[in-house]
């Protein structure tokens, strides 16, 4: 089951009888709308839950010497979810998170070197302290990943086909502002709407919509009408859970019906909006209906005497 901007559009036309004629709200207006009630509303509601919702992680390799790394250009809020050091076996090593006006005891100075053993944020940066003096290890950082920002379903491509060998993926059309040297994603519009490659460069674009990747796999990549590639950080993709659409809907066409003088209107689909997002979390809390185990690290280095 798709779930496309054109898709929503058609349903805030109808759940708000908003007629195309209406000058004021055109389709791409009512996609920024919808962008609005996105961030105003789904993206606290889901994050309130703290089930994983959205929730991805990206990881860096250490460089000797350098302290401060870069939180993720779609990280919602700048808000992490926590700091790993991860080594080749894939194994995790939770970092301490201490605020920054602690960032120069002698404990844990940022100023010294060593293995890291805690961390702090300083503007959009996570900073390692001691500093690293090995690259051996990566920093993994783990958050809630922003949903790319509204777009009509022709600003994106449909890929039809794949070559994994030659890191190519293939689709009917070429947008206008598709272009060499630009970073993609590639959007999946089906449960559960994820992003299944993100910031990905395209070096080349051949002729016949051939899409060449620079270093991107696109082994997961699917060609049987579901994936869309799409330029970062937009997707024509609804990337909600498929409970909360009609909420999208019904919120976006309360907040045009209010900009046009409606209140009335606007606040009976509002409330209806809310009613839906209540219902979801109430389906969803907790979402998984077994036991929750919590996993005791004796190795950890806050059951050490904090001796870093």
């Amino acid at each position: 089951m798709t779930y496309l901007t054109s898709d929503l559009i058609t349903a805030v036309r109808r759940k708000g009888r908003i007629p195309d004629s209406v000058p004021d709200y055109t389709d791409a207006v009512i996609l920024a709308e919808a962008d609005d009630v996105i961030s105003s509303y789904m993206t606290e509601a889901l994050s309130s839950l703290r089930n994983g919702y959205w929730v991805v992680q990206t990881d860096t390799a250490l460089t000797v010497g350098t302290s401060a790394y870069e939180i993720p250009t779609d990280c919602t809020g700048d808000s992490l979810e926590g700091v790993y050091l991860v080594d080749s076996t894939g194994r995790e090593q939770r970092l301490a998170h201490v605020p920054i006006s602690d960032s120069g005891s002698i404990i844990v100075s940022s100023t010294s070197t060593g293995t890291p053993r805690a961390f702090c944020l300083r503007d959009s940066d996570v900073v390692l302290m001691p500093t690293p003096n090995s690259a051996a290890v990566s920093v993994r950082v783990r958050y809630m990943q922003r949903r790319g920002r509204l777009v009509a379903t022709t600003a994106c491509a449909l890929i039809t086909a794949k070559n994994v060998g030659a890191l190519t993926v293939t689709s009917a059309t070429q947008p206008a502002l598709f272009v060499d040297d630009t970073y993609y994603d590639i959007v999946r519009a089906t449960p559960p709407f994820r992003r299944v490659v993100s910031n990905a460069l395209v070096d080349n674009i051949a002729g016949a919509f051939i899409y060449t990747f620079d270093t991107q796999a696109v082994t997961g990549v699917q060609t049987t009408g579901t994936d869309y590639l799409c330029l970062t950080g937009e997707t024509c993709v609804i990337q909600l859970p498929v409970e909360l659409h009609s909420a999208l809907a019904l919120m976006t066409a309360g907040a045009i019906l209010g900009q046009m003088g409606y209140a009335a209107q606007e606040s009976i689909l509002m409330q209806r909006g809310q009613s839906v997002i209540a219902a979801f979390q109430n389906l969803a809390i907790p979402r998984v209906k077994e036991q929750l185990f919590k996993v005791v690290n004796r190795n950890s280095t806050l059951r050490t005497g904090r001796v870093w």
